[in-house]
């Protein structure tokens, strides 16, 4: 009994000595937190702001309708007394001069008044069939187409702000632009002759010295 003992008990040594304590599994090493990337700001782009345009001429001889845009500044223009031998007399009108280009575009648009008895006279460097409309116009006018010579080829009425285009009868070197009615309330019709007062007596057109210069 002696033997089995002894080899029992070496066995139980052996198992003994062979149960090695196994470490425990090592904890994963710590990681450092890497920030989420974030794109850079960047700039909110508007866009552009639309430049300011000049608004469509009141005369059509020297361009086309356009978009409207700010209101040009005048340019002062020089003043004369134009007289029309009407019929039944006489009749004067105060008028602007409009000699270049951009007095021409511009006419009377965006005046919020014209008095009885003053107008503008456009003076063209030659004859022209040119169209004239109302556009930024505020004002109701009548016009006169006026050949070389002064006389008068034909009248016409115009409504404020509207684009309706207005031929003249014939080919013109003038038109003189008044408040509405006024050729009616005057008497004045086609056929009649315009000039300009100098020295209490009518002057051709022609021979005004600004209008020689325009040419």
């Amino acid at each position: 009994m002696r033997r089995p003992a002894l080899l029992l008990l070496a066995l139980c040594l052996l198992a003994a000595g062979c149960q090695t304590a196994v470490p425990a599994p090592a904890p994963p090493p710590a990681t450092a937190t890497v920030p989420l990337a974030v794109p850079p700001a960047t700039p909110t782009i508007l866009p552009a702001l639309p430049t300011a345009t000049s608004r469509p001429p009141t005369s059509l001889a020297t361009a086309t309708p356009g978009p409207a845009g700010q209101t040009p500044a005048a340019t002062p223009s020089a003043r004369m007394p134009l007289v029309i031998a009407a019929a039944a007399g006489p009749v004067e009108v105060q008028a602007e001069l409009a000699l270049t280009p951009q007095q021409r575009e511009l006419g009377l648009m965006f005046r919020r008044s014209l008095t009885d008895g003053e107008g503008m006279l456009f003076v063209f460097p030659a004859d022209t069939t040119g169209a004239f409309w109302m556009q930024n116009t505020l004002v109701a006018l009548s016009i006169a187409w006026i050949a070389a010579d002064g006389t008068i080829l034909g009248l016409d009425d115009m409504a404020p702000r509207t684009e309706d285009l207005h031929y003249p009868p014939q080919a013109y070197r003038y038109t003189l632009e008044v408040p509405l009615g006024f050729y009616a309330r005057r008497g004045v019709k086609a056929g009649d002759k315009i000039g300009y007062l100098e020295g209490g007596s009518q002057q051709p057109l022609s021979q005004l010295p600004q209008v020689a210069q325009a040419r």
